[in-house]
């Protein structure tokens, strides 16, 4: 697993650096192709492809499927907005139960 954290910027053309020691593990995996997918907050995350691979069958495979007439993608912009606005109430002080209260009614949202 790659962990740090590490200040980067994008070109004109989107491209970003990969650190050395980064590059250097993925050689020793034998693996020169990562994906990279926004987080919760202003970060990236970077999956060796097999790994992300295997995130992509484990989602497939998952027991919930959504309705046919459902849209995945407002649906994950609101539950990536409702974690964000979370962690903030959490970083001012929001209590537990605060924070339980408005995971439920966000999965109120989830289609059945």
């Amino acid at each position: 697993m790659f962990r740090g954290r590490y200040e980067h910027t994008i070109d004109a053309k989107g491209r970003t650096s990969l650190p050395a020691r980064y590059r250097d593990a993925l050689a020793g995996m034998g693996e020169r192709r990562i994906v990279i997918t926004n987080a919760l907050d202003p970060c990236l995350n970077a999956y060796a492809m097999p790994k992300w691979m295997e995130f992509e069958e484990k989602i497939a495979k998952g027991p919930r499927k959504l309705p046919p007439h459902t849209s995945a993608h407002p649906l994950a912009l609101f539950f990536s907005a409702t974690l964000q606005g979370m962690s903030a109430q959490a970083r001012d002080g929001a209590s537990r139960e605060e924070l339980e209260a408005i995971a439920r009614t966000a999965l109120c949202a989830w289609p059945r």
